[in-house]
């Protein structure tokens, strides 16, 4: 850990704080403007020349997630520079993996209650981009195994690595302490998760799911039950869906409005 940095360069410390939310704030910015063109570029190749299926193109998109943050610590210098990514691992680390999949269960019924007492849940339109997991309907159990696994371990890698590996440590090299971190990084991961269920959704992705797995990073500096945890968590709400929709013969599970 790097402990705690103070702004450099001035001895005003108004001016110090300044320039720290300039430099956080250009950061965010640009990482958003990266991060939209790098995927977008995966998006305009797969729609122009390989034309994947609904499945493949999803593990497309994870694969570029991954493959972004692995280069941004190669080419933004120090970005990694004492980040234990796979640390020393403690009894209480399985408990953590334990936690943050239970977190995730309540969280995400909260958060559908919310969504339904404030008449948000989504319409006809969001749950027809939704419908690209109405796949998993058509596979067999064997091959929903490896095709769910896989694009669960794609994202519990690719997004730990981003958003708490390389996110993180970014914002505090820039001078931030631990809850500033903590917080606009789990802002960040909830944004990049927003759906058809709305704002709402991508703040309570944030807030149970975000805020806690960046407060262990913070404090352990270990990826490696966040990344365990996160590839069970999708596995299993893969797993869920998949089950859901054999039940309906192949229905998106819907809401009442």
């Amino acid at each position: 850990m790097y402990g705690k940095i103070e702004p450099e360069g001035n001895p005003n410390r108004f001016k110090g704080y300044l320039l720290l939310g300039v430099k956080v704030t250009a950061f965010v910015v640009g990482l958003g403007i990266l991060f939209l063109l790098w995927t977008g570029f995966f998006q305009w190749v797969n729609q122009r020349w390989l034309h994947l299926p609904v499945l493949a193109s999803l593990s497309l998109g994870q694969a570029s997630i991954l493959a972004l943050a692995l280069l941004l610590p190669a080419i933004d210098r120090g970005g990694f520079r004492n980040l234990g990514v796979l640390g020393t691992w403690k009894g209480y680390d399985a408990g953590v993996i334990i936690g943050i999949i239970g977190l995730h269960v309540v969280g995400s019924m909260v958060s559908v209650g919310l969504m339904m007492g404030t008449g948000t849940m989504p319409q006809e339109d969001s749950m027809k981009a939704i419908g690209v997991f109405s796949q998993f309907g058509a596979l067999n159990a064997g091959s929903f195994l490896l095709t769910g696994f896989g694009l669960a371990l794609q994202a519990g890698v690719g997004e730990e690595l981003l958003f708490r590996g390389y996110v993180m440590t970014r914002l505090e090299r820039l001078g931030l302490g631990a809850w500033p971190t903590i917080i606009i990084s789990a802002l960040l991961f909830g944004l990049v998760h927003m759906d058809g269920y709305g704002l709402l959704s991508s703040l309570s992705k944030a807030i149970w799911f975000g805020i806690p797995t960046g407060a262990y990073f913070w404090y352990r500096r270990n990826l490696g039950p966040l990344m365990a945890a996160h590839t069970l968590m999708d596995f299993m709400a893969f797993l869920l869906l998949f089950v859901m929709m054999k039940l309906t013969g192949g229905q998106i599970p819907t809401f009442p409005q």
